[in-house]
C-alpha cells in the first residue's frame, strides 16, 4: 500500500469517526432545565423537560427514513445535510426565547442526527473489514461516549452566563461538518458496498427459510431494556431540578458529573470484549446490577 494511500486511509477514518461525537447529544443541554423552567414559567416542568427528549423521538422517526434519504442523495450528500439540521436545530435556542420555536428546532436537531446516526457505523463497514473494522466499531463508541460527555462538561460551564448559552455547545458541528467534508470522498460508495450487498441477500435469505418468532424471554428482555434507558432519560431530565429542590449548592456541578458518568461509560465501551469474554451472555444482568445499585446509592444519598 503506498504512503498516498495509507495517509488517504487514515483521514478517511478520521472523517467517518468524526462524526460520532454528536451521536449522543440531544440531552448534552440538561444542565439548562432549571433556567429555562423559570424563563418559561407559563408552561409546565414536564413541558420544558420535554425540550431534552423532543429529538429522541424525531430520531427514531428518521433513523426508519435513512434508507430511503440515502437511496435519493447518496450517503455523503445524506450526512452533509443532516449535520446541516442538526447545527441549525442546535444552536438555533441560544438566538430565540420562543417557547413554541425552540420545540421546532428541537424537533430539527433531533431529525438531522437521526438521519445520519446509522451511517456513523454503516460507512465504517462501507471501507474497513476483518480486526480492523473490529478495532474501529469500539473506537466509535468510545468516541461517541466521549464527545457527550465533553459537550455535557461545556455545557455544565455555560450554564453559568445563562440557559441559551448552553446550546453554545451544539458549534461543534461545524468543525465535524469541514472534517467529513474534506475527508469523505465525493461519488465513493466505499470499497466492501457490493460485497456487504451480496451477504446481505445471502442472510436475507437464509432468514426467510428459518424464520421463527421471537422467544417470550427476549421480548420481556427488550422491555426491560425500553424500560431502563426511560429510567436513564429521566435522570438527564430531572436531575437538575431535584438539586434545585433540595436547595443544594452548585447546581452547575451536574454537568461535571454527567460528563464523569459518560467516560465511564466510554472506558467500559472500550474493553467490552474482554467483559464479554468474563459474563459472556450474562452480560447486560451484571450491567444492569451494578446501574441499579447505582440508582439506589443516589437515592440514598438524597433521602
Amino acid at each position: 500500500m503506498s504512503e498516498s494511500s495509507i495517509k488517504h486511509r487514515g483521514l478517511l477514518k478520521f472523517g467517518i469517526l468524526s462524526i460520532s461525537t454528536m451521536l449522543q447529544d440531544a440531552s448534552a443541554i440538561s444542565v439548562a432545565v432549571v433556567g429555562m423552567v423559570g424563563v418559561f414559567s407559563d408552561h409546565s416542568a414536564a413541558s420544558v423537560q420535554a425540550l431534552v427528549t423532543i429529538p429522541s423521538f424525531s430520531m427514531m422517526i428518521f433513523i426508519l427514513l435513512n434508507s430511503v434519504v440515502v437511496k435519493l442523495i447518496g450517503k455523503r450528500n445524506t450526512v452533509i445535510i443532516s449535520l446541516l439540521l442538526a447545527l441549525i436545530g442546535g444552536i438555533g435556542p441560544a438566538f430565540i426565547s420562543n417557547f413554541t420555536a425552540i420545540q421546532i428546532l428541537r424537533f430539527i436537531y433531533g431529525a438531522g442526527t437521526g438521519l445520519y446516526t446509522p451511517l456513523a457505523v454503516s460507512l465504517l463497514g462501507d471501507f474497513f473489514s476483518g480486526d480492523e473494522l473490529r478495532s474501529l466499531l469500539g473506537i466509535q463508541a468510545a468516541i461517541s461516549a466521549i464527545g457527550s460527555s465533553a459537550m455535557t462538561f461545556v455545557a455544565g460551564i455555560l450554564v453559568g452566563i445563562n440557559w441559551q448559552a448552553c446550546f453554545w455547545v451544539y458549534f461543534l458541528v461545524v468543525p465535524v461538518l469541514i472534517i467529513f467534508t474534506l475527508a469523505y470522498p465525493k461519488n465513493s460508495s466505499g470499497t466492501n458496498v457490493k460485497k456487504n450487498e451480496v451477504i446481505k441477500n445471502n442472510l436475507e435469505g437464509s432468514v426467510e427459510k428459518k424464520s421463527k418468532k421471537l422467544p417470550i424471554i427476549v421480548i420481556i428482555g427488550i422491555l426491560l431494556l425500553f424500560i431502563y434507558f426511560s429510567v436513564i432519560m429521566a435522570l438527564f431530565t430531572d436531575s437538575g431540578l431535584a438539586i434545585k429542590q433540595l436547595g443544594l449548592s452548585n447546581q452547575g456541578f451536574l454537568g461535571t458529573a454527567l460528563s464523569i458518568a459518560g467516560l465511564v461509560s466510554a472506558a467500559f465501551s472500550i474493553i467490552y470484549g474482554k467483559i464479554f469474554k468474563i459474563f459472556k451472555h450474562f452480560t447486560p444482568v451484571v450491567i444492569l446490577i451494578i446501574s441499579a445499585i447505582g440508582f439506589i446509592g443516589s437515592v440514598k444519598k438524597f433521602v
